[in-house]
């Protein structure tokens, strides 16, 4: 087997490239997330895009508030996070919560709905790597964590106190709400 073929794509056209090249940092975007897609305040640092076989790919630096995150959206490619600070949550749609941390690494299919961002407390940082050119991502509905639900109507109210004073011999269903 050709040594070639055990490359990744983006290490077999890195080492394909005639010569190396440098951005200065001055010329490397940094903005603020757009609110229409993340809830809360998050930094964004654009760097160049990797050349690859199966077309370039844009590494990006996101640093995320804590309790912010991204709203649901899917990349036709797959997302490939590196978490290098803090603690987040990363969400698949119809899965748990999971917590992630400094150092670990969460690869989302393509096509597979998502989202990630802060814990509720600390801040978090990620480089996300997508492929950039076609519409690398399609942003979808905000989050709403289980927290964030409106509070009932007035009329409710004094219901849902009712409830909770015997919510233990209640249901596990009946509790939740």
């Amino acid at each position: 087997m050709k040594a070639a073929a055990l490359l990744p794509a983006f290490l077999l056209s890195a080492a394909l490239t005639a010569q190396a090249g440098v951005t200065p940092q001055a010329q490397i975007p940094v903005s603020k997330a757009d609110t229409e897609h993340f809830s809360g305040n998050a930094q964004v640092t654009r760097y160049p895009p990797m050349p690859a076989a199966s077309g370039n790919m844009s590494p990006a630096l996101v640093e995320f508030n804590a309790g912010t995150r991204t709203h649901w959206h899917t990349h036709p490619v797959g997302q490939y996070l590196i978490i290098t600070e803090g603690v987040g949550q990363i969400q698949e749609w119809g899965k748990p919560v999971q917590t992630v941390r400094k150092g670990d690494v969460v690869w989302f299919a393509p096509h597979v709905k998502h989202w990630h961002g802060a814990s509720p407390n600390t801040a978090m940082s990620h480089i996300a790597v997508s492929e950039t050119g076609k519409p690398s991502v399609e942003w979808l509905e905000k989050v709403q964590m289980p927290s964030e639900n409106p509070p009932p109507a007035a009329g409710q109210m004094a219901r849902r106190w009712c409830l909770t004073s015997s919510a233990k011999s209640l249901p596990t269903a009946a509790r939740a709400w």
